[in-house]
Parts: structure tokens; sequence; C-alpha cells
């Protein structure tokens, strides 16, 4: 074995993390979505260190190509480490990762002996892929064991067991109830079958009252594989709206994915449904447990403000009676949360005025309207709010907000044939609020079209950082900041 072949082979395996990375964020499905990684940066700089290594190899000979090539996935390799490092879904390092970078290894290996490791660079995004097919059958394996395992415990856990899903909110859902009825949940955003599997064999539910459980899906069946690991007695679907269509194709396919939680939560149990939303009113003959609609048969609130302190002000009605609130959570969309999981309290039993204080002291959910209090102005962190649904009810909240507002926005992804409109519509949401809307990616120019058109401001910036000194280079006094689906890391240091 050569010194090319030990350092083509290291090379090759720290260029293919940003690859893995993208396999990571796409569920691990070598499909569509993967595959979109042939039109990134990454991409291009892989054909450059190729094209630049054949042209060596092809001049002088195949040591001198060999070199050229580690030389330069080298310097490839500390470009996309620093890029995921600042990045807000960064590679995480789980056990399933470290057994597809080992058959990488291999691979890469072989290669290397066979062709060189010049004739390999370009191919790193289909070498993941293979790999990750590869793995399949022991990925199948592991996951059947810990599944299992997952509901054996939870037969045997007393726990009633809450699944929140949706299009939108359901993190701060469950992350709202938890505080509220004092259970355990699911943590960050372990809303995948192993990612429940992992959380509930790792855990302890043998004295729980409730646990609160979030699903997720991207994909049609989704939802009945995580029911049936944790069959739910109460349900709630924190919202609908056009998201995740380019997997889902159409609104409807959506509506009904998402609906299949009412068809698995258990006949004496009961289902929350968010009325303030689009596309609920099909749920009502759906499934043969209870639903109760907020805002309309259930409870319903209005907002009155905010309270000077970047809190909103709230009143909740059940029936004639009416409760006042008051949320550190700075969002209508919030409210909308709150008061479902309020719902889901008052359908337990509880006086939803024993929960004033508790809702008074909720934590802000990360980079869901957080507010980062920054020296030169105030950040709003949306950027997880990748939906057109979220904006709006973003945009309704700085209408609250007295002080000039800016907002940093990328748009809408994963919009499918919609993307283009859905964008324009965003841009107009914000123009309509913001005194200035700085855009970045490839959605800026729909976004731009869409804040011309109310007469907005519009800046583009190649990054995040260049967006970030704009804002210091404005004509006016900054009191607000917002990053709509996509925030530097450093933003507390803004």
């Amino acid at each position: 074995m050569t010194i090319f072949t030990i350092a083509g082979t290291v090379t090759l395996l720290l260029c293919s993390l940003p690859a893995v990375s993208h396999l990571q964020q796409c569920a691990y499905r070598t499909d569509k979505s993967y595959f979109k990684i042939f039109k990134s940066g990454y991409f291009v700089l892989l054909c450059v260190v190729q094209t630049a290594s054949l042209l060596l190899l092809f001049l002088a000979d195949r040591n001198a190509g060999d070199g050229m090539c580690v030389l330069l996935l080298c310097v490839v390799a500390v470009l996309t480490s620093r890029a995921n490092r600042k990045s807000n879904k960064p590679l995480k390092f789980t056990a399933r990762v470290i057994r597809l970078l080992s058959v990488q290894t291999c691979l890469y290996c072989v290669l290397c002996i066979l062709v060189g490791v010049c004739y390999v660079a370009v191919f790193l995004p289909v070498i993941t892929a293979i790999a990750s097919l590869v793995c399949v059958p022991v990925e199948k394996a592991i996951s059947s064991k810990y599944l299992k395992s997952a509901l054996a415990k939870l037969k045997d856990s007393p726990a009633v067991k809450i699944a929140v899903t949706g299009s939108y909110g359901k993190t701060s859902v469950k992350n709202i109830l938890s505080q509220l009825l004092g259970c355990d949940a699911t943590p960050f955003s372990y809303n995948t079958p192993m990612g429940i599997a992992r959380y509930i064999n790792d855990g302890d539910f043998s004295r729980s009252q409730y646990i609160v459980l979030e699903f997720g899906a991207r994909h049609r069946g989704d939802i009945s594989r995580l029911c049936r690991i944790a069959s739910p007695d109460i349900s709630v679907i924190s919202g609908i709206t056009a998201q995740h269509l380019e997997t889902f194709k159409s609104i409807d396919a959506i509506i009904d994915e998402k609906g299949s939680v009412i068809d698995f939560t258990s006949p004496d149990g009961f289902c929350v449904i968010n009325g303030y939303s689009d596309f609920v009113d099909s749920y009502a003959d759906r499934g043969k447990c209870r639903k109760v609609f907020t805002g309309k048969d259930g409870l319903r609130f209005t907002v009155n403000g905010t309270d000077g302190s970047d809190k909103l002000v709230f009143d909740v009605f059940d029936g004639d009676r009416k409760v006042s609130f008051c949320s550190p959570l700075l969002s209508l969309a919030s409210v909308e949360n709150i008061v479902c999981a309020l719902q889901v309290c008052s359908l337990l039993g509880h006086d939803i005025a024993d929960y004033t204080g508790k809702v008074a002291s909720l934590k802000q959910i990360p980079h869901r309207m957080e507010v980062i209090h920054a020296p030169q102005f105030t950040v709003i962190d949306d950027c997880y709010n990748a939906n057109i649904r979220g904006v709006e009810s973003c945009c309704k909240t700085l209408e609250l907000l007295e002080g000039n507002k800016v907002a940093i926005s990328q748009g809408i992804v994963e919009g499918g044939k919609d993307q283009s409109r859905l964008n324009v519509e965003c841009g107009k949401l914000l123009g309509g609020c913001c005194e200035y809307v700085i855009v970045t990616g490839i959605n800026g120019n729909d976004i731009a079209c869409g804040v011309s058109s109310v007469k907005g401001k519009t800046l583009f910036a190649d990054t995040l950082s260049e967006a970030v000194t704009l804002v210091g280079q404005l004509p006016c006094q900054v009191r607000y900041v917002l990053f709509q689906n996509d925030i530097p890391t450093d933003a507390t240091k803004l």
C-alpha cells in the first residue's frame, strides 16, 4: 500500500463528509432529494479537483496526478469542514454514520489501489450512496431490534402517550405541553422512528403519567410507521401547510398523511386540531376518537398586543369564560400552539386558569421566533421557519412591535413546483412589515419580486455575514433584525 493510497483514502473520506451530511438530512434516502447534491457548490469543487488532477496525470504521470488530487482534496476538506461547523444542521456522528464511513473507507482504499486517487474525487456523492445501500441490510436489522424493544417498553409503561404532528408547530406544541404537564417529551427534533425508539429505549417511563412524542413526516407512510411504534392515546395536529411538497407532491397528500395520526388514536382518547390552520376541516369525520378544533368548538383566543417587553398578552376563551395570559414566546403562531396545549390540558380535566404562571414562564424555543438581545439590535431568530404559514404569522407579530425592522431571508425551501410562487408571497409579507429585506440564496429574485410588489426595499447579499454587514450600513436605526429560515451561529455576538 503506497503513501498515495493511504493519503488518498483519508482525504477522500474527509471530503465525503458533506455528502454524508446531505444524506443524513435526506433521512438516508438515496432518492431525488439526495441527488440534488450534483447541483451544489460542493460538487463543483469536486469537479475542479478532478479536472486539475487528470490534467496533471496526462501531462506527467499517475503519481503527479494522485499527489495533486490529494493536495486539492485537503483544501476542499478544510473548506467544507468550516462550512459544516457553521451550519445550522451540521453532520451528527451517530453510530449509523460511523458504520457508513467505515464502509466508505474500504471502498476508497480499494479504488485508490485499483485506479488511483485522481479518478475517484468526482464520484464521492455516488460512492456515499453506494455505501449507504450496502449498509441497508445491517441498518434494517438494527432498526428492527430497536423498534421491537421500544414497543415492548411502551406497552409496560402506564404513561398516557400524546403524539404531536403537523406541517408546522409540532416541536413547539410538544415543548409547551411537556412544560405545562411537567412530563417527559422527546428532545430536540427527535421525530423519526429511530429517533423516537432511541429516546424510549434510553428512558425510564415506569412511573410517568404522560409522555409527549413528536411525529415527523417527509414521505407517505411515515406517520403510520411511528404510530405502530407508539400508538397514541391522545394526538395533536398543530397545523397544515404546503411544506415538503418536493416529497409529498401535493397538499392533499400532506393533509392525508398528517391525518393518519387520527386513525391510530385510541377510540377512548381524543385529537386536538389547530382550527386556526387551513385544510383541517376534512379531519372532522376521520378516525374513531373525539376531535376538538381550537378556534371552533374548542378554546379560542384574541391577542391584545405586547406588554412593552417583547412579551405577548392574549385572552383565551373557554365558552363564555375568559382567562388572560402573558407569554414570552413572541409570535401569533406560538399563541396557537399554547392554545392547542391548553386544550389538551382542559380535556384531561385541568382548569386552564391554573396554567397562567406556567405560560408566563415558558422557555423560548430555539430558532422559532427566539428573541436574542444583541448589542446593536434585537435579533428574532426564526431560522427554522420554512413554510409560508409561519412567515405570515411572523410578519403579523412584527407589526405589533415598535421600531424599524429588517429581515434577512433565504425564503421557502422544499416548495416543489410552487417554490417560486411561495417565495414571491414570502417577499410580499416581509416587504409589508419591514423597512428592508436582505435576501440570500437561490430564491433571492423571487423574494425581491414580492417585496417590490408592495413597494418595499430589497438588498442582495451573497452570504449571511455580508447580510449582517449591510444591516450596519442602513440609513435608519434598526430595532429588530429577523433571520427567516437561516441564521449565523454567532447571532448573539451581532
